[in-house]
Parts: structure tokens; C-alpha cells; sequence
């Protein structure tokens, strides 16, 4: 295989040849624009985002050009729908396009060619815009990177599709939007898509939705991936492609993963490698919500985000030092690094004797630990303001406290809030789509308020169970607890 010339990540952008490299996820912009029939996209390639963008000319029959100096290496071998979805029944590509003669490779020369399928969600309009904060944090807190920006700096872009000609009368009513989020020095793009319903012509069910869908080539699966056939680990780097999402867990459990790498049926000339070519991303179960002015879950559906960082090396530690650098412009506080120990005694005089020997020797926080006997679910207002004066004690000495908390792993609270199976019977865990997670979010927010407790450290918030309640206040049956 090719290999790509190494580029240290901090250059990236550095020079022009780096510049390219940059403008790399913009690239798929390009593919995803090509994925619209030339007479029907109203989408010319000047109105894309303000980046030049091109399809590069591939060196071998393997496909697109990857814009980089990427040795010849390249991702795609074929061009893909923006996402699939099915809706009461009746499957739709969202986007796309049809007419490619051999799915091993793509020939540039026959995208004019190329055509928009009959029954497929088509281009609208799009917007560009810029990353959001989706929670709060300040950079250098707790000894955190205070260089990072937060929100990362970058580019989204958001594209309408409304459905075609001859769709049943509730199904015009519907607009998916897919939304891109590109971030500056990052070769990844983060995808989701939302569904919105306004309901006319009445409701409608989202059955089943993959929100990504790519072709890849050997070279990017690895030639042999590094999973079984079928699927990969929900969060795993398989050749030059990295694919997650916020419901991966990191299982090889296909029931649960919303990663999936599996055969091209399409392609009948793909013979090399274990034929595992083509990757999605898609909810596991459902998400079978309901949708319109009526529907149980509301007007709109938002998808799950998906995370795909392509790999320029085919190096390990490269492609973790890429992975490091994805997490730290995702997710900055996980480099907040404090010095701080897990504590099994949550009385008053305990506290007190840790938190003076924290502020004897250096330590900067105090972690009230699994087995300690704090319970930040408790309403009680003598022990609420017994805690509250040991975090004003800790502040007092600059030491901070937080706080361990289980939340849905193999608990059982009752069959009101259980997640439950076919039968009835007890399913592992806690349900947080039962009316028990609104009081529960409810108690342990008003418990962190009162105390003035300054960390939560969660244990199983999301376990993947399903459920098959009907009577729960925020799912329907086992095809929508994919939501909890």
C-alpha cells in the first residue's frame, strides 16, 4: 500500500502543502455535492463553501483523489447516499446518486453521467455556519490545555431534502437535514441528521436510520480490517478510516454498536481483502420515532453524532496521536488534569481528615467514592446540609469535592422505571426514558445545587439495554428505547 509522507500534528497548516491536508475533510464536501443530479442540486460547485474543494484525479483505479499528499492513497471507491432512512415502511435514500457502472472504482470522467434515483429525498437548500458550544467550559481550568478554543474553530454545514414526487401525502410534509461540522487542523468531520415533520398530512414513524454511509476502498479498511466481518468495535480505527459515534460502546455486541463494516452487495468486482468495504453508521434499534404536531416524540428527530477521522498514516502511534488530538478539540476537559483521590468514608469527620491531608501534601480534589455512603440522590434535608457543609469546609481549605453516582447500569427501580423484555421481566438496568430518569435527573441536579458539590462522576449512563415498555413516558416498545 502507498503510504502517506508523515506530517507532525502540530504543522498541520503550516505550509501549503499542509494547507491541503487541512482542507481534506472538505473534500468529502465535494464528494457529498457530487452525490446530487447535476440538474436537479442547484448547488454549482461556486456556491460551495468558501474552501476551493475538488475531486482529486486517483493515481490507481481505486477511486476519488484524496486532495492530499497522500502518496496516492485514497477513501472512496463510489459515490453514496447522504444517509438512508425508512419511514413508515417505505425506504428512502437521502440524496445520492445512481449510474456508476463498477463500484470498485469510480471513473471521474462519468459523474456527468451520473443521476439522481427515482424516490430519493432530493437537495433543497443548505445554510453554512459555525461550531456551537453544546455545554459550558473555560480553557485552563484545572490545569486543562488553555490554549484550545472551545467552541473548536471550524465550519457547518447544514443541507435540506425534501421527498420526492409521488410520496405518500404525510411523507411531503417531512425535511431531512444533514449537518457537517468541519474543524480547522482536524482531517474529521462530524455528521448527524434531523428529521422534522410538520404534520399535514399527519404523522409519520422514523423506523430505521443510518446517518452515514461510505464505500471505502481496501486501501482505507486496511486491505484486512481489524474486526470481525460484519461489524467492527463501535469505537475502532480499521485501516485509514475511524468511525464513532455518542452511542458507541466500545462492544463487539452488533445489537448494540452503531458502527458496521460489512460487505458491498453492489459491487461484484471488489475481490480483494474480506469484502467488508462498505461502512455505516446507524442506530442499532429504531429509532422508530414518532413524528408530526401529534407525534409521541414531537416535530423533530436529531440523530446521534457521528465522528469520522481519516488517517493519513498507517502507523499505530500516529494514528493515536490523531485520535488524542480528535478527542482534545471534541471534548477539551478531558484534559483537565487535577490531582485528586477517590475517598470510601462520606461522613463529616472522614471528609474533614481527607480534606487535611489533601491540603497537607498537595492534592487538589476529592472524589466521594463507590462505597462511600453519599447518596446525590437524597432529599433529606439534614443530610443535604450536612454534605453542604463539608464542601464549604473543602472549599475553605482550596480543596474541591465531587461526587460518585450510579445512574442506569444494573439497577432496578421498580417496574415503573426498569427496563424490562418481552416478558415483562427485568432487563439489566434502569430505563432513562421512564418518568423514574425525570425525577432522578430532577434530585441528583437539585442535590449538586444545594451542596455546592463541584464534580459528578458518573458510572453507567448509557448501558445499551432495551426495553420493551409501552406504559414508559418517553419511549414506545423496544424499537424506540434506542432513544434512552
Amino acid at each position: 500500500m502507498p503510504r502517506l509522507r508523515p506530517t507532525p500534528y502540530h504543522r498541520i497548516g503550516s505550509s501549503s502543502r499542509h494547507r491541503r491536508c487541512r482542507m481534506l475533510p472538505l473534500s468529502r464536501a465535494a464528494i457529498m455535492a457530487c452525490r446530487h443530479s447535476p440538474s436537479q442540486t442547484a448547488w454549482p460547485r461556486e456556491r460551495l463553501p468558501s474552501h476551493r474543494v475538488a475531486l482529486g484525479r486517483s493515481r490507481s483505479r481505486s477511486g476519488f483523489g484524496s486532495n492530499c499528499d497522500a502518496g496516492g492513497a485514497n477513501f472512496l471507491r463510489a459515490t453514496s447516499p447522504e444517509a438512508e432512512m425508512r419511514l413508515d415502511g417505505v425506504n428512502y435514500s437521502i440524496g445520492g446518486l445512481v449510474g456508476q457502472r463498477d463500484f470498485a472504482f469510480l471513473n471521474v470522467s462519468e459523474l456527468p453521467e451520473l443521476t439522481s434515483p427515482a424516490g430519493a429525498f432530493r437537495y433543497s437548500a443548505h445554510r453554512t455556519g459555525a461550531p456551537t458550544a453544546r455545554y459550558k467550559w473555560a480553557p485552563g481550568v484545572r490545569h486543562s490545555d488553555a490554549s484550545l478554543s472551545w467552541p473548536p474553530r471550524g465550519l457547518t454545514l447544514s443541507v435540506d431534502f425534501v421527498a420526492p414526487e409521488g410520496a405518500p401525502a404525510a411523507h411531503r410534509d417531512v425535511v431531512v437535514t444533514v449537518v457537517y461540522a468541519l474543524y480547522r487542523g482536524l482531517p474529521l468531520y462530524e455528521k448527524h441528521v434531523a428529521v422534522t415533520c410538520s404534520g399535514r398530512g399527519g404523522s409519520v414513524v422514523l423506523e430505521s436510520l443510518a446517518t452515514d454511509v461510505l464505500r471505502l476502498t481496501n486501501e482505507a479498511t486496511g486491505y484486512w480490517p481489524h474486526a470481525e466481518r460484519g461489524h467492527i468495535t463501535g469505537a475502532s480505527t480499521s485501516g485509514r478510516v475511524h468511525m464513532a459515534s455518542e452511542m458507541t460502546r466500545g462492544t463487539k455486541d452488533p445489537s448494540r454498536g452503531t458502527t458496521r463494516l460489512g460487505p458491498d452487495e453492489s459491487c461484484t468486482t471488489c475481490t480483494q481483502g474480506n469484502g467488508a468495504l462498505l461502512l455505516r453508521s446507524v442506530y442499532p434499534r429504531g429509532p422508530a420515532a414518532q413524528l408530526g404536531p401529534a407525534g409521541f416524540h414531537g416535530r423533530s428527530f436529531a440523530s446521534f453524532r457521528t465522528y469520522v477521522l481519516l488517517h493519513d498514516s498507517d502507523e499505530a502511534e500516529r494514528q493515536g496521536l490523531a485520535l488524542r488530538r480528535m478527542y482534545r478539540t471534541l471534548a477539551p476537559q478531558v484534559t483537565e488534569n487535577p490531582t485528586f483521590l477517590h475517598l470510601t468514608d462520606a461522613t463529616e469527620a472522614g471528609i474533614r481528615r481527607a480534606v487535611d491531608q489533601c491540603a497537607a501534601v498537595g492534592f487538589e480534589m476529592i472524589i466521594l467514592s463507590f462505597g462511600s455512603g453519599l447518596d446525590m440522590e437524597s432529599t433529606d434535608p439534614a443530610y443535604v446540609r450536612s454534605v453542604a457543609a463539608s464542601v464549604e469546609y473543602a472549599h475553605s481549605r482550596g480543596i474541591e469535592l465531587g461526587g460518585y453516582n450510579l445512574m442506569a447500569s444494573s439497577r432496578r427501580v421498580g417496574h415503573a422505571g426498569d427496563c424490562v423484555n418481552a416478558s415483562g421481566a427485568w432487563n439489566g438496568a434502569a430505563c432513562l426514558a421512564s418518568s423514574w430518569s425525570d425525577g432522578y435527573f430532577r434530585r441528583v441536579k437539585d442535590f449538586i445545587e444545594a451542596t455546592g458539590l463541584d464534580a459528578i462522576e458518573t458510572d453507567g449512563p448509557y448501558e445499551g439495554q432495551s426495553c420493551a415498555s409501552k406504559e414508559h413516558a418517553h419511549h414506545r416498545g423496544e424499537g424506540s428505547s434506542a432513544l434512552t
